[in-house]
């Protein structure tokens, strides 16, 4: 309330866009029904509010069910004031200003991939996440049906697997997630493995 105040008082407020949002899950485990939290890669280490606030720009009380990364600001940013992003800036950066604007057609991103501090993968498309733990396993979830990520369907969808692995491997054998010239990769950046030791299911 004081930002917004502050922005009104100074007479700024009908052109500014105000965000809020969050770079990480909760320390403690306080994210019923997310699994996880801060620095780990399940659901509740990664997924956050995005509120925006933009008058004349975005309609009041809209939502947008899009999975975006905090790193697209730096491609949004860019198209709002309308610069060009050199080729080697900002490789997983994707503009959401169709997502903010309503005038988006399907998801801005192909996919989204995260990482936990202990060193495992995941890549999320659609309704669909693939972890690559450190160890070699593997873990499926369909988070439309399993926010929690308690049942691992990965021997249940070997196409889905295969796709999502694909997929991560090509970002990691160019660098980036979006088009452009290949970027070198971070040395000892983990590769997902064709054939990976069956993970348990459990929950943490």
């Amino acid at each position: 309330g004081k930002i917004l105040a502050a922005l009104e008082r100074n007479q700024i407020a009908s052109n500014t866009l105000v965000i809020v949002t969050s770079d990480n899950g909760a320390a403690g485990r306080v994210y019923p029904p997310l699994r996880g939290s801060k620095t780990q890669i399940w659901e509740g280490g990664h997924r956050e509010p995005f509120v925006a606030r933009w008058p004349g720009k975005i309609k009041p009380g809209t939502t947008c069910d899009d999975t975006i990364c905090l790193n697209d600001l730096l491609a949004t940013c860019a198209a709002i004031v309308d610069a060009k992003l050199p080729d080697n800036a900002g490789e997983d950066s994707v503009s959401i200003l169709p997502d903010l604007l309503g005038t988006a057609t399907g998801p801005v991103r192909e996919a989204t991939v995260h990482q936990s501090l202990a060193g495992d993968m995941a890549i999320r498309q659609g309704e669909w996440k693939l972890i690559f733990m450190k160890t070699g396993a593997r873990e499926l979830y369909n988070l439309k049906a399993d926010l929690s990520e308690t049942k691992n369907v990965a021997a249940e969808n070997p196409e889905v697997v295969a796709r999502l692995t694909a997929l991560m491997q090509r970002y990691i054998d160019t660098g980036r997630s979006t088009p452009g010239a290949p970027q070198k990769g971070r040395a000892g950046f983990p590769t997902p493995k064709a054939k990976g030791k069956k993970a348990s299911a459990e929950p943490e």
